[in-house]
């Protein structure tokens, strides 16, 4: 038996009865779903089946979810012959080998979800937690699906304003939910240096993630197929970096790394060490961003003095800044990494260094365009600032929702407007970005409230099929119906058995299962109590903590005393003799006595099962609870031998 706060019912469909019947709803879109006859119903009985050991944490993290959604615990096993209410996961050929996130889904009394990849099946695992978040039951059908883009972003400035942890893990939850498979993580900015360092303890703000924190978060992200990609942003917005390095301060500019100080590599190229190894995603994000104009090189006669020494007696004061880049790069490569950096690159007129190829361009200014960038051979990201900027306190810069629905693409609506061709080659989709310049501005709770739709947006027009509805005003009902990722509010739940036999003068030992949901951190308290005097409980813990997913033990000895059978004894002599003695006036002829007699009996037996055999059947209540939030579970005792 279950009792706890999670969500146990589901809700209506109501809000997307007007989609078409070819429409299956969820965000985003599949790319081709078929209907057929019949439907899927999930149950208590419910099993998740893996055809390889390869995807146990898949359908781990997925039988979480479904917990989140219902309160009940659905097994792994290892097999292939789904029974009806069960659904196979399994690794196969999909219609879209191209994409390793491509996916089918076949609904009928069991579903069956096969992706090219791990991470196909996975997919296919959020478009079915979507459905079941709607109802129980699953239309009959065939969904072929993939993404036509690779990457489908989103950026947090962490730098800025610090966001917790539980943030943190509830974003990386919500964007697996809706299919976005890429989380920058912006640790670095002018308002703070995010992330514990042993090699440079002196540049770390007081606000900050330790390593252990960053373990945990990959760890999760790993779980959600959600690449964790940090940014470490040099050489600008550096003014958290160098508060304890004033001798490596550009003049004029506390917020800039001064390039020509040998001590300013040797401090990068010490926090690239000790962190490029922690994070195990395939990029590294340099930043790079909004140094030094083209023009105010000049300003600084000893760039171009230290840029003859490094690169050859042409090299400029602009060389220096490129070059820097370039030996992060060469750093990133050296661990196996690929470097990523806003496209300031090309705002600089160098004469020795170009930027290195194999970086990729995050376009968000114009110092590049993106059919230029395409045609010098790098890949990109739509950066975008005015469809894909979420600015704290910035109204005209607010991610519209209704806009990203309606107007824009991976490939339209880069800076000045300008377009590329669909599926360009280097193209590798899109990113959302939420910058804290004004990190007052907003509470992390209004922050992701004003993201809610937003993403939803994103997601639909990231992963590239087609529309489920011509405006967003009736794309709006969908993503109100599919809601947050189930977990989104901390709960926990007790599973224990409903129903114990006990007999007189005995006692049981039996187990309950205190399980948390995906965003629940707490120190619990338990009690038990019973509603008949002869029935004793007791819990083996009463205090406990749990963080997310965890799950806790709990031994509840219940016992019956001898008493409770003497009384029901007791109490059928008492009745034996009445009505012998009632029987006795009868046959001598004292009817009134008889009348008396069977007026005692009628006040007297009540009393004596009120007293004798208690209120009603006998249970025991075990209750938990963590400040305001409580759950209890009770379980019905009945007479043993």
């Amino acid at each position: 038996m279950l009792g706890c706060g999670l969500m146990l019912l589901f809700p209506s469909l109501d809000a997307v009865s007007a989609a078409p019947a070819s429409v299956l709803p969820v965000i985003p879109a599949v790319q081709q779903w078929t209907r057929a006859s019949g439907e899927f119903q999930l149950a208590g009985q419910s099993q998740l089946l893996i055809s390889e050991a390869a995807l146990v944490a898949t359908a781990q993290t997925f039988a979480q979810d479904l917990f989140d959604l219902t309160g009940r615990i659905f097994p792994v096993v290892v097999g292939t012959d789904p029974k009806p209410g069960d659904i196979l996961l399994e690794i196969g050929p999909t219609s879209f080998a191209q994409s390793t996130e491509a996916y089918s889904l076949a609904v009928g009394a069991a579903v069956r979800i096969i992706g090219s990849t791990d991470a196909g099946v996975f997919d296919g695992t959020r478009t079915l937690l979507q459905l079941l978040r709607q109802g129980s039951s699953v239309p009959a059908g065939t969904v072929q699906d993939w993404p036509l883009y690779p990457e489908r972003g989103f950026m947090l400035d962490v730098g800025n304003k610090f966001f917790s942890l539980d943030f943190l893990r509830r974003q990386i939850r919500e964007q697996a939910y809706l299919k976005m498979n890429y989380f920058h993580l912006h640790l670095t900015q002018d308002e703070g240096f995010r992330l514990e360092s042993t090699s440079h303890p002196e540049v770390v703000s007081p606000e900050h993630y330790t390593k252990a924190d960053i373990v945990e978060l990959i760890k999760l992200a790993t779980q959600y197929h959600v690449a964790l990609v940090p940014e470490m942003d040099v050489p600008s917005h550096a003014t958290a970096m160098l508060r304890n390095h004033p001798e490596l301060q550009l003049p004029n500019h506390t917020d800039m790394l001064d390039l020509s100080q040998p001590g300013a590599y040797t401090l990068v190229q010490d926090l690239l060490r000790e962190f490029l190894p922690l994070f195990p995603a395939a990029y590294w994000h340099t930043g790079g961003d909004e140094y030094l104009l083209d023009a105010d090189y000049s300003l600084y006669p000893q760039y171009s003095a230290f840029a003859r020494q490094l690169y050859g007696p042409t090299a400029n004061g602009q060389d220096l800044y490129v070059g820097f880049i370039n030996q992060i790069d060469e750093i990133v490569k050296q661990h196996g990494k690929r470097l990523r950096a806003w496209n300031d690159l090309h705002g600089v007129t160098t004469v020795v260094n170009k930027p290195n190829k194999d970086i990729v361009l995050e376009l968000y200014s114009a110092n590049i365009g993106a059919a230029n960038a395409l045609n010098q051979g790098f890949a990109i990201v739509n950066c975008s600032p005015v469809p894909l900027y979420y600015v704290l306190g910035v109204p005209s810069l607010r991610a519209d929702p209704a806009n990203l629905y309606e107007n824009w693409l991976p490939n339209l609506q880069f800076v000045f407007g300008e377009t590329v061709p669909p599926l360009s080659p280097g193209l590798l989709g899109g990113k959302l970005h939420v910058w804290a310049d004004f990190p007052n501005a907003e509470t992390p709770d209004q922050v992701q409230e004003g993201l809610f739709s937003s993403l939803r947006s994103f997601s639909q027009n990231s992963w590239g099929s087609p529309d489920p509805f011509p405006t967003y005003h009736e794309f709006s009902g969908l993503i109100n119906s599919l809601g947050r990722v189930p977990g989104w509010t901390p709960d926990f739940g007790i599973i224990a058995d409903s129903i114990v036999s006990l007999p007189p003068g005995g006692s049981r030992t039996i187990k309950a299962l205190v399980k948390a949901n995906s965003s629940f951190t707490g120190a619990l308290s338990a009690m038990c109590s019973s509603n008949d005097s002869a029935i004793s409980c007791s819990l083996s813990l009463g205090h406990f903590s749990l963080g997310p997913t965890v799950e806790q033990e709990v031994l509840i000895t219940i016992g019956r005393s001898a008493a409770s059978a003497s009384s029901k004894v007791s109490l059928g002599l008492f009745l034996c003799v009445g009505l012998f003695f009632a029987l006795l006036l009868v046959l001598s002829g004292e009817r009134e006595s008889f009348g008396k007699t069977l007026v005692l009996l009628v006040i007297l037996v009540p009393l004596g099962c009120y007293t004798g055999c208690g209120h009603g059947p006998a249970s025991v209540t075990v209750t938990m609870a963590d400040g305001a939030l409580s759950h209890s579970v009770t379980i019905d005792i009945t007479q043993g031998r």
